[in-house]
């Protein structure tokens, strides 16, 4: 008869080894160290306002605090127009920055210095350089400036009052190019009289310039500006040396292939010069 194996009843103890021992131990105390967070967090949410728990209230806590606004760079009636703006928007320097030239579009730039321990920020602002007044489908855009941008300026805060440019039509590269234009044309010696209205026509014909003294020109494209005028100029002359003309009116939109077109504007005849000669 076999008998059932005699199991020992002793324990046996184990010894857990110096470095198991240390990552057991660090596990636990990583999970006590997350229990007493979690109950701390728990302790401040239910001592924190709820209101303080919006949207509004945990961007108002990070966004830095603004006592003192100041504006540099443009007359004091217009400044105080951008001071109303900026002290009705919220957000950020940078963010009030953005929103200043977005409504301001007489600002070609808006540059912020943030004085963190007064609570004080000053916007250093440069206005845009207009060349010309702008029109479009007859209505007043404002103005052109330097760099091609249409844009809307308060009346008194410009002196400017021509040449009038009627960009209907004009795409912004043609804009651009315009106001390349415009600056040649402002410091040539060779204009028949001061510019007075510079018309798009299409983007075949180009521009259509006339000047104070009635001249009118089919400017074309908006190349070759200082030869163009100085060309014209010399056509100009000879043209009222030998006849008795009065005001002109000229084509220069063939003048890449050496013909300035003639013809007074009172008459029909017309006379074609060759740009050499």
């Amino acid at each position: 008869m076999r008998t059932k194996p005699r199991v020992s009843r002793h324990r046996y103890r184990v010894v857990l080894r110096p470095r198991a021992r240390r990552v057991m131990w660090a596990r636990r105390t990583a999970i006590a160290g997350m229990l007493m967070l979690a109950a701390m967090a728990i302790a401040v949410v239910h001592r924190i306002p709820s209101e303080t728990l919006s949207f509004n209230g945990i961007k108002a806590s990070v966004t830095p605090r603004i006592d003192e606004i100041q504006i540099d760079g443009v007359p004091d009636d217009i400044a105080q127009r951008l001071l109303a703006f900026l002290r009705s928007e919220n957000g950020t320097i940078a963010q009030r920055a953005r929103a200043l030239r977005s409504r301001f579009d007489f600002l070609e730039r808006v540059n912020t210095h943030h004085d963190w321990l007064a609570h004080r920020a000053r916007f250093n602002v440069a206005l845009r350089r207009p060349i010309a007044v702008a029109v479009r489908h007859g209505v007043a855009q404002g103005y052109l400036d330097v760099n091609g941008v249409v844009f809307s300026a308060p009346s008194d805060l410009y002196t400017l009052s021509s040449p009038v440019v009627d960009v209907t039509g004009a795409a912004d590269g043609d804009n651009k190019a315009l106001a390349l234009c415009l600056a040649d044309i402002m410091h040539s010696p060779d204009l028949p009289a001061p510019l007075d209205h510079m018309r798009f026509v299409s983007a075949l014909d180009g521009w259509q310039a006339d000047f104070r003294d009635g001249t009118q020109v089919s400017w074309g494209s908006l190349e070759w500006t200082s030869e163009k005028l100085s060309r014209l100029h010399q056509a100009l002359l000879d043209a009222r040396s030998r006849l008795a003309v009065g005001v002109l009116a000229a084509d220069l939109r063939y003048f890449e292939d050496g013909k300035i077109i003639l013809k007074p504007l009172t008459g029909v005849a017309s006379s074609t010069r060759s740009i050499n000669g």
